[in-house]
């Protein structure tokens, strides 16, 4: 039985090593694969648009967006990751300037699994650097 229980876990294992390469969830894989690096992501829709989010996170903890929907508009702010994995952003405008976290669920090579303050499943691309020049 033990045997078997081995065998199984070790095929889970390999079965997440080969869909996406996810990486364990820290505090310190959260802050290393953000840091410096960019996301995109879609947050929701306004007047039927999509809501996609370009943010660039600085190393010092700031944090400078683009929200294009039916306009575009860019804000400002911080970003932080507490010990429970969670991602939390105070936006100078956005939500208006009130603190909201999402825990982060996976970590890929170019992507980041979390659910949202409202508890929706989200996904974020990863680029590296700052292409947008935000």
């Amino acid at each position: 039985m033990r045997y078997t229980a081995q065998l199984f876990l070790a095929a889970l294992l390999l079965a997440g090593t080969q869909q996406g390469h996810a990486q364990q969830v820290t505090p310190e894989a959260i802050r290393a694969a953000l840091a410096g690096n960019s996301t995109v992501s879609v947050i929701g829709t306004q007047r039927g648009d999509p809501i996609r989010v370009t943010a660039f996170y600085a190393p010092d903890g700031t944090i400078r967006a683009r929200f294009s929907a039916a306009r575009e508009r860019d804000d400002s702010g911080t970003w932080e990751v507490t010990a429970e994995n969670k991602i939390c952003y105070q936006w100078k405008e956005t939500f208006g300037g009130v603190k909201r976290c999402g825990v982060v669920t996976a970590i890929h090579a170019d992507a980041m699994d979390y659910q949202t303050s409202d508890g929706n499943p989200a996904n974020s691309r990863i680029l590296k650097g700052n292409p947008n020049g935000l």
